[in-house]
């Protein structure tokens, strides 16, 4: 590490999934990173507490039976993989686990101030020269409440995309006489026991609840004016479904492919099973639509079929405890679960530099400020809503280039250049305000972006010369972030083992079973 580097002292901003990465990426790149979290604790939302809904946190929670979504070797930080008795998919104390000990692992605990809240960042005009500080952080101690001012270089917003509950604009909720809940308010299905139950949005979370509560609610209605396609964890051959067909070399050829072909395969693949028009849950836009809303669920089908739940299209308006729908029908409820996503909110910085709005945020991939007048002292890692995939992977991307930018190792493109680039991106996007939309993205087609401006994107050519067998490997192989560890700065020997020995790796905890 050179004195250069290790003079430049960055702020991170929250411990959870992509503030420990964060951490991570500033040490490897010898930056001096202080970390404060408002908890006492590190994982963000993964450190699940039952029953705990604390109001002065506004942010997503989980619900007891959450399960992971993506299977293991897809969704690991790339140097770190999970266990290998883990089963493919797990629930949420599980990833909370692996976080403990990734953080352990790395010895990052020393480096993060716990119980302590960020309430002001300012950019300091005064500073000039790249040795003096730029950022003046304000934070407070949760446990005395006592104030304290520093100084740093840059800093790294880790407080992720879901910082705030949103609710549904709809006629009446406001004088709705049963109860009305967010999402993030649900923790187990017991204490809507015989309730007539309405769940609006169909998302993973919409889905995950509705399912929940249908074990005991009376009945349970999704409210969903667009559908959902519907992905099973597991594909007809047995391995987890995001490890079957989401290769490098698949995803070339399909370019070649007329857009309609592309079409009937994403919907003959998505109605492998599932029925969407039985069940009446086909969205109007085709799988392959960046407007398309893709869920992960195993059981709702089920639950619809068996008619412990019933889908409803858009609600026009509530009077009293009666739920008027858009196909004209009219549902008795007592209780309204809201599950319709968060908003951002970064209330320690002026609205010029980070607005709350997303509709007005201007970064360059989602990371960099580019209207700062120098970009590359801020930047925000997680701010990634709409993605296909697990967050760990990704983030990890970001927060390894952000590093990279914030020593000195490479430097950001021009401002117009930047400009450009998320001019092109936010044509993609639609909406004011809460109604902005972050269309879906392929987390991989992202990764391979930032890889490229970070110099660890798995080049074909530079693996094949290196070793055929091995480019092969990576291009034949579902994607996982181990790719990412190949080429490039920061390189882990055991990436090529876990690359070739993916599937193997998967199903080691059947495999384990048979043996004993």
């Amino acid at each position: 590490m050179s004195l250069l580097h290790m003079e430049k002292r960055v702020c991170i901003i929250g411990a959870g999934v992509s503030g420990i990465s964060a951490l991570k990426s500033c040490l490897e790149e010898g930056l001096e990173p202080v970390c404060y979290e408002s908890q006492n604790h590190i994982g963000g939302l993964w450190n699940y507490k039952p029953c705990e809904r604390d109001q002065d946190q506004k942010g997503a929670r989980l619900y007891e039976s959450l399960i992971t979504n993506v299977s293991k070797e897809a969704s690991c930080f790339s140097d770190f993989p999970y266990p290998q008795h883990y089963t493919p998919f797990f629930n949420h104390t599980k990833l909370f686990e692996y976080l403990k000990n990734y953080v352990a692992h790395f010895d990052l605990e020393k480096y993060i101030t716990f119980n302590t809240k960020v309430t002001n960042v300012e950019e300091q005009e005064s500073q000039k020269s790249a040795h003096t500080r730029r950022w003046k952080i304000t934070t407070m101690n949760m446990n005395t409440l006592s104030e304290k001012v520093s100084e740093f270089d840059s800093i790294i917003v880790c407080v992720g995309a879901n910082s705030r509950a949103k609710m549904p604009n709809i006629d009446g909720l406001s004088t709705f006489k049963g109860i009305v809940l967010h999402s993030r308010e649900f923790d187990t299905p017991a204490p809507f026991k015989g309730k007539k139950v309405v769940v609006i949005g169909f998302g993973n979370s919409g889905a995950d609840i509705a399912v929940d509560i249908s074990r005991v609610a009376d009945p349970t209605i999704i409210s969903s004016p667009t559908g959902s396609w519907i992905n099973p964890r597991v594909s007809q051959g047995g391995l987890p479904r995001d490890m079957v067909g989401r290769s490098r070399l698949g995803m070339f050829l399909k370019t070649f492919l007329p857009k309609s072909w592309r079409e009937w395969m994403a919907r003959r693949r998505m109605n492998e099973g599932i029925n969407h028009i039985t069940l009446g849950i086909e969205p109007r836009t085709s799988p392959t639509s960046a407007a398309s809303n893709i869920i992960v669920n195993d059981e709702i089908d089920g639950r619809i079929v068996s008619g412990k739940i019933i889908m409803k299209p858009g609600i026009v308006k509530i009077a009293e405890d009666l739920i008027h729908f858009s196909d004209g029908t009219i549902e008795r409820a007592d209780v309204i679960i809201c599950c319709v996503g968060y908003s951002s909110n970064f209330p320690f910085i002026s609205d010029d530099i980070l607005p709350d709005d997303r509709s007005k945020l201007k970064l360059f991939e989602w990371m960099f400020p580019y209207e700062l007048s120098d970009p590359s002292s801020l930047a925000v890692a997680g701010l990634l809503p709409g993605l296909i995939g697990s967050i760990l992977p990704p983030v990890e991307c970001q927060t390894r280039y952000i590093a990279q930018i914030m020593s000195g190792i490479r430097k950001l493109p021009s401002v117009g250049e930047m400009r450009k680039t998320f001019e092109r991106q936010r044509r993609a996007f639609s909406g004011e305000g809460d109604s902005f939309v972050f269309r879906v993205t392929p987390g991989f087609s992202y990764q391979d972006r930032i890889a490229k401006l970070g110099g660890f994107y798995p080049s074909f050519w530079k693996l094949f010369i290196r070793s055929p067998r091995l480019a092969v490997a990576v291009y034949t192989s579902p994607y996982m972030s181990y790719h990412y560890r190949l080429l490039g700065r920061h390189q882990w020997k055991d990436a090529e083992n876990r690359i070739v020995n993916a599937i193997p790796n998967t199903l080691f905890y059947a495999i384990a079973k048979k043996s004993d």
